[in-house]
């Protein structure tokens, strides 16, 4: 039987956390994650800072959302972004999974992307091909 991290689990208590608003459920995304270990390998929750027009692409590495601090006197965590790497081989069935999930916005980042993005860490690139085009799933809510 497979197992989440401690950090994963983490994640998901950040998601489950986040609570309910517009179309995100974070309870259930969270419940839906814990149960379907078998097709992701690593999930994270973030907010995705916006990129103002004229600057580097290469700021995007440098730059914090401070929106994400959220207010520690409300029970609010400032997160729309989910990014999730699934296992070879499970892509189809993660996205039929998380459609159910109503992001405003879903898409798949290829792996030679994601190698660009993720620069010091790749463990998780050798097990799939070079020219993957579903490596990354990256889902955002309004």
């Amino acid at each position: 039987m497979e197992q989440l991290t401690s950090a994963q689990e983490q994640y998901l208590e950040m998601i489950q956390a986040s609570g309910r608003w517009n179309r995100f459920n974070g309870l259930r995304i969270a419940a839906d994650l814990r149960s379907h270990l078998a097709l992701w390998q690593t999930a994270i929750f973030t907010r995705q800072p916006r990129i103002p027009t004229g600057s580097a692409d290469t700021e995007l590495r440098h730059r914090v959302d401070m929106i994400a601090m959220g207010n520690k006197s409300k029970e609010d965590i400032n997160l729309d972004r989910l990014f999730i790497i699934p296992k070879p081989g499970q892509q189809q069935s993660l996205e039929d999974l998380v459609r159910d999930w109503l992001a405003t916005e879903m898409k798949w980042v290829s792996r030679g992307e994601g190698a660009r993005i993720a620069t010091r860490n790749q463990r998780q690139f050798q097990d799939f091909k070079a020219d993957e085009p579903r490596f990354l799933l990256s889902l955002w809510w309004e």
